[in-house]
């Protein structure tokens, strides 16, 4: 149980900032804690279970002339992703193979962040066997420091234990669930990833997570096995339309003329 509710944000500071590969004894000690917790959240995929993946990308049918008469969904090939297109992202680094799904298609096509017009591809996967996962999403979007009292922020009053680990496993899930940017390296990643390493350490055969789309039912499920999925159908779509919605996170400022 984690008893410090700053103890991801101090690991994602130090993995990012200091030692990222050879780890420190306060990161190994956040790791010990993290592996024996995860057992707690761990669930089951039945087989079976239809998940949806999206990829920028899809297939082009040539006349006898050569040219395009008609397009379709990409290949399996590309569908189930090879080790040349195992870009990095939350779960894996650049190289390491992860099959990316959602619970959703609305869910699947908005985390490959398409433009208006772009067409994808959109398929259906079937889970082959039982899965072991992670639940990271236990408690998601709960803003748990609200609990907290001015005494237990300023360190006057002890926090308790199980108010302390929530805090803890909410800054993982949202840690995985945050959407990333364009401007976003590897040391921005480095924290979930080492952290998706240590769940497939434990023997589970992958994670699921709150995707920051498709609403209260969209889920991220990130697979380290690509052969525990099979694509069932997959279909070309054409974007039609993004929506934006935006706040103001900083502080405006003005160019006044005289």
């Amino acid at each position: 149980m984690f008893t410090d509710y700053r103890a991801y944000w101090n690991f994602s500071h130090r993995v990012r900032n200091s030692n990222r590969y050879a780890l420190d004894e306060a990161s190994l000690e956040f790791l010990r804690i993290f592996r024996e917790s995860v057992h707690q959240r761990e669930e089951t995929i039945r087989g079976g279970t239809n998940l949806v993946r999206a990829v920028r990308d899809y297939e082009e049918i040539y006349g006898e002339y050569g040219e395009v008469t008609n397009i379709t969904g990409a290949s399996e090939d590309r569908i189930l992703p090879k080790r040349q297109f195992a870009y990095e992202g939350r779960v894996n680094p650049s190289g390491v193979v992860t099959l990316y799904l959602a619970s959703s298609q609305t869910t699947a096509v908005s985390e490959v962040r398409p433009w208006v017009g772009e067409t994808i591809s959109i398929a259906w996967v079937s889970i082959v066997r039982d899965l072991r996962i992670v639940n990271l999403s236990i408690g998601h979007d709960k803003n748990l420091l609200s609990e907290l009292t001015l005494g237990e922020l300023t360190g006057e009053t002890p926090i308790p234990k199980e108010k302390a680990n929530r805090c803890v496993w909410n800054d993982i899930d949202n840690a995985f669930s945050t959407p990333t940017t364009r401007t976003d390296t590897g040391a921005e990643y480095a924290p979930t990833q080492i952290l998706a390493e240590a769940v497939k350490c434990e023997g589970f055969d992958g994670l699921v997570y709150k995707s920051s789309f498709g609403g209260e039912h969209g889920y991220n499920v990130a697979l380290f096995n690509v052969d525990d999925a099979k694509v069932e159908w997959c279909n070309a779509f054409s974007i039609d339309d993004i929506e934006i919605s935006f706040s103001q996170a900083g502080n405006p400022w003005s160019k006044r003329t005289t």
